[in-house]
């Protein structure tokens, strides 16, 4: 009897141990059924709140460019009279800076009521505004409009006081032109680009080594040429702020001397 119970009992224990590995792995599968319901938890972070906290961040710091041991690095502070300066490598200003500058614009068209003739759109080059032929010129011409003058000054303000370089693109719709003055398409919307380029230089003294003009005639629409709205946002002229990389890109002059002279040209 006495040894029945013995074999009883170690045969229940026997069966006991042999279970244990269920417990254990009852505990793993638990935990990683938590571990993927906080992923999941993450992943559903509310966008909008991001955005939020994105925008404020950049409004609520600055970037400054430091010359040292022969090369360009920027930091970050806040901004005020005990600035704290942490070196920000990561972070990318010239994309800041253009997103600044693209809300500067917008900022202004808005208020001007011309949020409809000027646009402004991020692109890989660089930011791109946009200005409506028919608010700045008339149909076949390339002098500014008088009333739009005023606007004028306010962009050219804004982009004088950014750094980057600008290029001036005239494009027109597909109607075929022929005057004395524009025998195509092709040299009024040269034009009209180098208008507002001889704007900006003449009239708010801008640094004409940051500027060029191209003209592209009617062969870079936006929108194809199927209808007269989409004619009309085809008739533009686009100020292009490239960004640095590009910027280095852009042909480079000797530096200019009064001691030097051009040589003696003896062909015509």
């Amino acid at each position: 009897m006495s040894g029945s119970r013995r074999r009883g009992r170690h045969g229940s224990g026997g069966h006991s141990a042999s279970e244990r590995w269920l417990i254990t792995y009852a505990d793993l599968i638990t935990l990683l059924l938590v571990f993927f319901v906080i992923m999941y938890s993450l992943s559903q972070v509310d966008k909008a709140k991001y955005e939020e906290l994105r925008k404020s961040l950049q409004t609520s710091i600055r970037y400054v460019p430091i010359e040292g041991a022969g090369k360009t690095t920027h930091v970050i502070g806040d901004g005020g009279e005990n600035d704290t300066v942490v070196p920000m490598p990561f972070m990318r200003p010239d994309h800041l800076a253009l997103e600044r500058l693209e809300k500067a614009v917008a900022s202004l068209a808005r208020e001007e009521g011309l949020d409809q003739e000027i646009t402004t759109r991020m692109e890989q080059r660089g930011l791109v505004v946009s200005i409506s032929n028919t608010a700045f010129f008339a149909e076949g011409q390339a002098e500014l409009r008088l009333q739009i003058i005023p606007v004028m000054d306010r962009v050219a303000g804004v982009l004088k006081a950014d750094p980057h370089y600008v290029r001036i693109e005239g494009h027109t719709d597909n109607m075929p032109i022929r005057t004395p003055r524009y025998p195509s398409n092709w040299e009024l919307s040269a034009v009209r680009a180098t208008t507002l380029v001889r704007f900006l230089v003449e009239r708010h003294s801008f640094p004409p080594s940051r500027l060029s003009a191209a003209g592209y005639g009617e062969y870079y629409p936006r929108v194809r040429n199927t209808t007269e709205a989409n004619r009309a946002l085809n008739r533009r002229v686009d100020i292009v702020v490239l960004r640095s990389a590009l910027t280095e890109q852009e042909p480079k002059g000797a530096p200019a001397s009064k001691h030097q002279e051009a040589p003696a040209s003896h062909g015509q």
